[in-house]
């Protein structure tokens, strides 16, 4: 529709205003028509405002008996029950705790991981320190230990580093998704609604709901609300074919030079299955050898501190803080940490049939 009759004495809020008020007591479709004799608004005007209400209430149109296109608006209030609302603030508080709880447990997790993997590693070079009688090995990997837990930190906190690759920056990241799972892709809002422009220019700016209806696989009310939505923020025209169907024409987004090749429709696009996670092969083994190393210096590593340090019991057993802190706590959190994939892995499983 060419806006060709701007002019000053337009209030569109004023046409609005009137417009709704006449609409909100129809219980049926109604005609431009009908909007222009109730309302004694101009004409070009009215339907330039209508046009404009598609894209902000549930509206779609219709035509009826005499071939005339009738505009059906929703002003239906949508009521929820008090019980409702209590639910819905509930389930708000419970996913904001769970999403701090989730948070935590991740930083734990990562955190967990490698300060033991960092605390064995330099039990070993104590270890190994204590045999070779040298002193050298010990201060170099004390003070990559320490630049070590500095930069760990820093992740966790979310500081930059310039120094930092970008595979330490994915780090996080690589440990998260290896015990909860792939991160799902950041969801594009309007990738419907660019799939229905697709089909529009594919088609030379032609469009009918059912076209909306074989790419999205809605029902047909669905398909004519988002119909009307479109002409309204596209600049669309309307027509009535001579078989009493309704076709929206968009002159704005012809290419001659585009491919006339119409997006698959539902059925045919490729479902996405979910993944255990992100990682590839080379990182997954690197995460895996890690909780496998501590895992296996959770067990050792008692023994070789109380073969270093005897003076650390007199009773011929490590200490029970070393057995604690050193042997339980880990290595029940590299079960946790390998437990929680496995537990999820029947149902990615499943989903993929």
């Amino acid at each position: 529709m060419k806006n060709s009759f701007f002019q000053d004495g337009y209030n569109q809020v004023a046409y609005e205003s009137a417009i709704l008020a006449y609409l909100r007591n129809q219980q049926k479709g109604v005609t431009l028509q009908d909007v222009v004799i109730n309302t004694a608004l101009n004409t070009a005007w009215t339907e330039y405002t209508l046009r404009q209400m598609l894209g902000k209430y549930p509206a779609y149109l219709e035509i009826n008996e005499k071939q005339e296109l009738l505009y059906l608006f929703d002003f239906t209030p949508k009521s929820v029950s008090v019980g409702k609302q209590v639910m819905q603030g509930v389930y708000t508080v419970l996913w904001a705790i769970g999403q701090v709880f989730m948070f935590a447990f991740k930083v734990w997790t990562v955190g967990m991981l490698l300060t033991y993997a960092l605390a064995y590693v330099l039990v070993l070079v104590i270890a190994l320190t204590a045999i070779t009688r040298s002193g050298d090995i010990l201060g170099a990997v004390l003070e990559g230990i320490w630049s070590g837990l500095k930069e760990l930190w820093n992740m966790l906190m979310g500081k930059s580093s310039p120094e930092r690759t970008e595979s330490d920056k994915r780090l996080l990241t690589d440990i998260f998704s290896y015990i909860f799972g792939a991160t799902p892709p950041k969801e594009d809002k309007l990738a419907t609604e660019k799939l229905i422009l697709q089909q529009i220019r594919a088609q030379a700016g032609k469009l009918v709901p059912a076209d909306i209806v074989r790419l999205t696989g809605w029902a047909l009310k669905d398909a004519r609300i988002q119909a009307a939505y479109l002409l309204a923020n596209y600049e669309g025209e309307v027509s009535v074919t001579p078989e009493g169907k309704i076709e929206y024409h968009f002159p704005n987004l012809v290419k001659d030079e585009a491919e006339n090749t119409l997006p698959a429709p539902a059925w045919e696009r490729p479902y996405v299955f979910p993944k255990m996670n992100n990682l590839d092969k080379g990182t997954h083994q690197i995460v895996t050898g890690l909780n496998i190393f501590n895992m296996v210096m959770a067990i050792i590593s008692p023994f070789i501190l109380f073969l270093i340090f005897p003076e650390l019991s007199t009773t011929g057993v490590p200490p029970d803080w070393v057995i604690v802190w050193f042997m339980a706590v880990p290595f029940i959190f590299s079960l946790i940490f390998v437990g929680i994939p496995l537990c999820r892995y029947p149902f990615v499983s499943y989903q993929k049939g």
